[in-house]
């Protein structure tokens, strides 16, 4: 059975994690009855917390967020360094999520002293790393994903962190499997004040040059030293440059293409600086670390992300940056959600409530092709308190209609909020999870907003749902009383209903082959007029069923074929007869003749028959039977014209010998005549 083991906590359990944090949690005294002259009520105490609570809540988060989006977290270890290092064993089962067996495992996490001095981050660091490796020793399959570890502790100075990484090189050289490793160092501390690691020098940078390992170095923007009292940074870059100031070739480097925002390989690192993107300078708008993604993947590489933080909600927030590159996630805030309390004071001017969502990035790519981001730069804005990049939608409405009602939905993907103790996340949740859909929408700059998402729940899970970007189906359509194609009155509306109703999808059996639902639309609308009036086969269809409908069927019986020879035998018969067809709103009858009407709907019939001819014998003998009545009838019209020209023939013929019968009786009586004259004058 292969290992899921994917993530691995590294804890520095020390002393220094005792202290308090500068960020106080305020913590409301119980209600006290109106006899009792305190006014404690009034004036909530604040308590800070340690350190070492926040640390453990920082896990707990992560934790937190892969179990609600993918259900497996057991890919998670913790290991917690003091005095020695050692695993514990934390199963995250629901079961186990009671307040006696969270003391109990807890308990565990307690402080204890080092009398040989400070605990050494870098012993619990090996262990995951050999843990890491043994686990993916056994794999059968390769992973994307490289093994990662996160630390937390407390670098006093930049020595330190030099040290700690040139140690954690060393024992990557002696990994056997040389997997992909991605270390994330988290320095915190109780404030801002105390102690920071200064920013790294140009020495940090500088040891790495000439290793075996390729190594990555990503620094936070604190850390950066680039950035250090806003000095420029294309200074810093060009002495960077001072050890390599030509090519391979010797030709001299122009500091003009140098590139202040992604720093070059120097030997075998590449260092960067985690800094904010610009939402127009990336091809995707919830990229938060540009320059990461555009380097290559390489293989057997060591990638260190350095963190400096302060303890309380700074931690929080770089937890959550750090879980949306590890999974892909981004980060979604909903807006102007209405409250109850909110009724009666909505004169008075109430702050909105928003909550933060976190949520696989894919659902959010029909909104960035649809350009509804690069047209509006408020909507892909900075969180509050935060350093990541959130999508800011508002609340739209609530559809109380049956879910199979619900506009097209392209994409659907568990979500999670971040500050689950917040009264607005609790009241949202609770109301997502009583079965309701709240619809999500994005203003636009013409005072217009247009519905992107959905939030609904499955199974006791909340879902984001993707809605196909344009107009939704219930909103108020717009009056297309001088629109396009508002003359048509006569379209085949029926029709098209009947055709959606017989093209609706569902789960097929292992032996329908890919595509049929594909080949059975386009050979449904291979011949398919808009409205009525455009064809002649559909404006008679009354007298034509059950032909029409017998057609498109698999397989016909013997009564179906019978019906359908009735069928063409009708309308032969009113052919011969030279019965004019009824033409109705037929627009394209208008002036026909008789016969042009009948040449017509032969056609259109020999067209319509062919499209289904495929789908059986049967079908193929109907087929053969319309080319033999369309055929007589073209004899019979051949033949009738024939023997009308034949008889004016005939009687051309008899004129011209009547006309010389008397021509010949004439010219005799005149030669009698003569003669007679001659022989009296003689």
């Amino acid at each position: 059975m292969e290992s899921s083991l994917e993530v691995t906590f590294v804890l520095d359990h020390g002393t220094y994690f005792a202290q308090r944090c500068s960020q106080p949690v305020k913590v409301n005294h119980p209600s006290f009855p109106q006899s009792s002259k305190t006014n404690a009520e009034d004036k909530p105490f604040k308590w800070s917390l340690s350190i070492w609570s926040c640390t453990v809540q920082a896990l707990f988060e992560y934790r937190r967020i892969v179990c609600d989006l993918f259900g497996d977290p057991g890919k998670i270890c913790i290991t917690i360094v003091d005095q020695s290092c050692r695993t514990v064993d934390v199963k995250f089962l629901h079961s186990d999520e009671t307040l006696d067996e969270w003391l109990k495992t807890n308990g565990a996490f307690t402080l204890k002293e080092n009398d040989n001095g400070p605990p050494s981050i870098l012993s619990g660091i090996k262990m995951a790393i050999d843990r890491m490796d043994m686990e993916n020793t056994g794999k059968t399959t390769a992973t994307n994903r490289p093994n990662r570890i996160i630390t937390i502790t407390h670098f006093k100075d930049e020595a330190e962190v030099k040290t700690l990484l040139d140690e954690i090189y060393n024992h990557m050289l002696t990994v056997p499997t040389r997997s992909d490793f991605e270390i994330c160092l988290i320095n915190t501390y109780p404030d801002k004040v105390d102690g920071a690691v200064k920013p790294m020098q140009f020495e940090t940078v500088k040891f790495f040059q000439d290793r075996k390992l390729a190594v990555r170095l990503f620094v936070d923007k604190e850390l950066c030293w680039l950035l250090d009292h806003q000095k420029d940074c294309n200074a810093h870059t060009d002495w960077l440059y001072e050890d390599k100031d030509s090519n391979d070739d010797g030709s001299q480097v122009k500091k003009e293409e140098r590139s202040s925002s992604l720093l070059p390989e120097i030997g075998n690192i590449r260092m960067m600086s985690l800094q904010e993107s610009n939402a127009e300078d990336c091809e995707s708008p919830w990229c938060n670390f540009t320059s990461v993604n555009k380097i290559e993947q390489l293989t057997n590489t060591l990638r260190v992300y350095l963190y400096n933080c302060e303890a309380g909600s700074p931690l929080f927030n770089k937890i959550y940056q750090i879980v949306q590159r590890h999974y892909d996630l981004a980060s979604l805030t909903v807006c102007n959600i209405p409250m109850k309390e909110e009724v009666s004071e909505a004169e008075s001017g109430s702050k909105p409530y928003s909550v933060e969502l976190l949520h696989p990035r894919k659902v959010l790519e029909d909104v960035w092709k649809a350009g509804l981001i690069r047209n509006n730069g408020t909507i892909y804005v900075t969180a509050v308190n935060s350093t990541y990049m959130t999508f800011k939608v508002n609340w739209g409405s609530v559809w109380r209609s049956h879910e199979k009602d619900l506009q097209f939905s392209t994409m659907a993907v568990p979500c999670t909020p971040v500050s689950i103790n917040q009264r607005e996340t609790m009241c949202l949740t609770n109301y997502i999870l009583s079965g309701r859909i709240v619809l999500i929408c994005v203003d636009l700059p013409d005072d217009g907003r247009i519905y992107t998402h959905a939030l609904v729940s499955r199974n006791g899970r909340l879902y984001v749902q993707s809605l196909q970007i344009g107009r939704s189906s219930y909103e108020m359509l717009p009056s297309i009383k001088n629109g396009p194609g508002t003359a048509v009155t006569d379209y085949r509306v029926n029709a098209f209903q009947q055709l959606i109703e017989d093209s609706l999808l569902k789960p097929g059996g292992p032996t329908i082959p890919k595509g049929t639902a594909e080949k059975y639309l386009i050979e449904t609308t291979e011949y398919w007029p808009i409205n009525n009036s455009s064809s002649v086969l559909f404006a008679l269809s009354s007298r034509l069923e059950p032909f029409l409908s017998h057609m498109r069927k698999k397989i016909l019986t013997e009564c179906d074929q019978e019906e359908c020879r009735r069928v063409l035998l009708d309308i032969n018969t009113s052919f011969l007869k030279n019965e004019p067809l009824p033409s109705g709103n037929c627009k394209k009858m208008a002036g026909m003749t008789p016969k042009q009407q009948y040449s017509v709907l032969w056609a259109e019939l020999n067209k319509y028959v062919s499209t289904y001819a495929h789908h059986s014998k049967a079908h193929e003998s109907l087929l053969v039977a319309l080319q033999q009545v369309t055929q007589k009838s073209g004899t019979v019209q051949k033949e009738s014209k024939q023997s009308s020209i034949q008889k004016l023939k005939t009687a051309v013929h008899q004129m011209e010998l009547i006309e010389q019968a008397l021509a010949d009786e004439a010219g005799l009586l005149c030669g009698d005549d003569d003669g007679e004259l001659g022989e009296v004058a003689g």
